[in-house]
């Protein structure tokens, strides 16, 4: 059995998830790094970062602040695009919770590494566009293109 036949609710994730992909993996990718270099900005070890970018770890304050000195951004910047993306996902009929039960599988992360895996992690399609330019996720009023392809609203 796969994880996909292992999903209870198809629509389910954590804040941790939504968090590490948004605030995270997304905007590390729209800044084209790669996760060990970006981990020593950071200043974290490039395991922790993976844990934080699969949802398997939350991330602390302390982390936050690292993210968005190493993103030139103030952290309500980066806690505006998750809360959008939450919003979004509750709108999709998505469960979000604190933490899954143990028979649960957190299908947003399988949908949206299904999405990285699909795309170069230098792919256009990772971008939000607006015409012909790009637009930060920070910046942006959509929710990104990861979570877009999770909730099918694009294929």
């Amino acid at each position: 059995m796969d994880q996909l036949d292992q999903i209870k609710s198809p629509n389910i994730t954590t804040y941790s998830s939504v968090g590490g992909i948004v605030g995270f993996r997304q905007l590390r990718l729209e800044f084209g790094e790669k996760r060990r270099p970006f981990a020593e900005r950071l200043g974290i070890n490039v395991g922790t970062l993976g844990r934080i970018e699969r949802g398997e770890q939350a991330y602390t304050d302390d982390i936050l602040f690292r993210l968005s000195k190493a993103l030139y951004c103030q952290p309500s910047f980066i806690i505006l695009a998750i809360d959008r993306s939450v919003s979004f996902l509750k709108d999709k009929g998505w469960e979000i919770v604190a933490q899954l039960e143990d028979n649960e599988v957190d299908s947003l992360l399988v949908n949206c590494e299904a999405f990285f895996k699909e795309r170069a992690e230098n792919d256009d399609s990772l971008f939000i566009k607006n015409g012909e330019s790009r637009v930060p996720v920070l910046l942006s009023q959509n929710p990104p293109p990861s979570l877009r392809y999770a909730t099918g609203d694009i294929d």
